[in-house]
């Protein structure tokens, strides 16, 4: 929930935590969090 708050992206949160960034989309997605990936910043 830090993380999401801290607008940093997906891949950064995984790697923070150590988990793969599906595991991290799905958590958040069930918080009612949302999470930017890298790529879609690239537009």
């Amino acid at each position: 929930m830090e993380l999401a708050k801290s607008s940093i992206s997906l891949e950064d949160a995984a790697k923070q935590l150590g988990r793969p960034p599906e595991a991290i989309k799905r958590m958040a997605l069930r918080l009612g969090l949302s999470l930017k990936s890298k790529s879609a910043k690239k537009t």
